[in-house]
């Protein structure tokens, strides 16, 4: 479908100076095109950062340029190769374009995905597996950044499972078109195009600009399989993956507290010279527990003194 066509066929209504500017901030360092790596994390492997991969033992996908049309898609592409609905060009390239994920500014390698359900494919699934070696890496996390733009339908899928050392699958990002809601995308240009259905990923709307989701990897081995499956029918539904990263995120172990349930742990010491030495029972600056303290600290209105309005 052309740029021209896709236009006549969106409502679109142009946003102010200001949304314009707003939308190039996303492409800055500390945006989802640039991650920022987790606190205390170690990265064990990715793929698809700044076009690069660490630990990747192998990617499997059958569909890497096997459709016959430039408009549906199911592989890794970089800029400027790929379907029009996947490509945000409304910046500069094509500034009427209303459909897009990747803006012109992200050249960096990315997996699209748009209308794998073709004559190529016959209706059938489509999947591409990437195998990671995780050997000796325990507490394993998967961050992902995920984009989606279209009127998607309820048996659209996009369907993630990871496996280690040829363990059980295991879904995660359960993804899926929320046909009760629409959405209004913003264009790089800073023109807003309202859909029906957007997908959501585990009840959050996907938009047009990668955002990063993260879940924790149960289990430890050597290889860590991920598995991506699909099968979307439409031209105008597209969903783009950027930024695949597996890391060692060490559990955080408590290591002081105070005033928890009533106890503490580790504390060398507490000083106040302020416990209880005021005059008035209405003033405090101390550690109280009920039935002491000001009235304006208690809420009584529960029971003790329903008439209550302070505490």
């Amino acid at each position: 479908m052309s740029h021209t066509l896709r236009a006549s066929k969106r409502r679109i209504r142009l946003v102010s100076f200001v949304a314009t500017f707003a939308m190039i901030g996303a492409l800055l360092p500390g945006s989802p095109l640039n991650p920022t790596p987790a606190a205390g994390a170690t990265t064990v492997a990715f793929d698809m950062v700044n076009s690069a991969s660490l630990n990747l033992n192998s990617y499997t996908n059958p569909w890497e340029g096997a459709f016959g049309s430039l408009g549906d898609a199911f592989e890794k592409l970089q800029r400027p190769a790929g379907p029009f609905d996947v490509l945000d060009d409304s910046l500069s390239i094509f500034t009427p374009d209303t459909q897009g994920i990747i803006g012109e500014a992200n050249t960096d390698e990315f997996f699209g995905i748009v209308d794998t359900n073709n004559t190529d494919t016959g209706g059938a699934d489509v999947v591409a597996t990437w195998e990671f070696d995780v050997t000796g890496a325990t507490d394993l996390s998967l961050s992902l950044d995920i984009g989606a733009m279209g009127d998607f339908e309820a048996d659209d899928l996009v369907m993630f499972e990871y496996s280690i050392d040829g363990g059980a699958a295991t879904a995660f990002f359960p993804i899926a078109a929320n046909e009760a809601a629409e959405f209004t995308y913003t264009m790089d240009s800073g023109t807003e195009v309202l859909l029906p259905d957007p997908l959501e990923l585990d009840g959050t709307t996907l938009t047009n600009n990668l955002e990063t989701f993260t879940t924790p990897i149960t289990g430890t081995g050597n290889t860590l399989v991920l598995t991506l499956t699909a099968n979307t029918n439409g031209g105008g539904e597209a969903v783009a993956l950027q930024n695949l990263i597996i890391e060692s995120v060490p559990v955080s172990s408590t290591v002081a507290f105070d005033m928890v349930n009533s106890a503490s742990l580790n504390l060398n010491s507490y000083t106040n010279p302020w416990e209880g030495a005021f005059g008035s029972l209405g003033d405090a600056f101390e550690k109280l527990q009920r039935p002491a303290g000001p009235f304006d600290v208690l809420d009584d209105s529960l029971s003790i003194f329903t008439p209550d309005t302070q505490g």
